[in-house]
């Protein structure tokens, strides 16, 4: 194989994985079980860690991502969707957009907990311009930890994996995308 022909197969796929991951919110039939299953996932975390639990209770607001999935051959694309929460209520819907370059082959999947610290880092948030380069990591259980104890620049990522088990990598680069509840619900009602 050529290496002209290496770099045609990693573009490909590295946007095949971009093109698939477009929307923002889930389709207005999906609607109801996703939220169910974002509200399960704040749920479980927060009867099984002291830490996650106060942050669910003490950040100005969160977004969780139940899926991330990443995948590529030396590039790599990751891609999810999330519901965004304000005081505890929904308010929107949020996708997260992952890149990666290095030794990197195959794939993995995720849940993404990201914690915004005010008022002002949900406006980041809400408007895309909050963009992550950061280490995120959680340790289950009462004996575990997390690494980023503190928030930096307004908010606090961390990676789950699906079994709620440990998960200790860097979230890379990540760029954020918001559509407000109302904007969703506006969509689905063209359709």
């Amino acid at each position: 194989m050529t290496r002209f022909s290496l770099i045609k197969i990693i573009t490909g796929c590295t946007l095949a994985f971009a093109v698939n991951g477009c929307d923002i919110a889930p389709k207005a039939n999906d609607a109801k079980d996703f939220n169910r299953n974002t509200e399960a996932i704040v749920a479980k975390f927060s009867s099984e860690n002291e830490r996650l639990s106060d942050l669910f209770e003490n950040s100005y607001a969160y977004a969780v991502f139940p899926t991330v999935g990443m995948g590529g051959l030396v590039l790599a694309h990751g891609f999810g969707n999330g519901g965004v929460y304000e005081g505890g209520e929904l308010i929107g819907y949020a996708s997260v957009s992952e890149h990666a370059i290095g030794a990197i082959v195959g794939g993995v999947k995720w849940s993404l907990l990201l914690f915004l610290q005010d008022k002002a880092a949900l406006g980041k948030f809400q408007s895309g311009s909050l963009q992550a380069d950061a280490t995120a990591n959680y340790a289950a259980g009462e004996s575990g930890g997390n690494s980023q104890t503190e928030y930096s620049n307004g908010f606090i990522a961390i990676k789950v994996d699906p079994a709620g088990l440990i998960g200790d990598a860097s979230v890379g680069f990540s760029d954020f995308k918001y559509q407000s509840l109302s904007e969703t619900e506006a969509k689905w009602d063209k359709k």
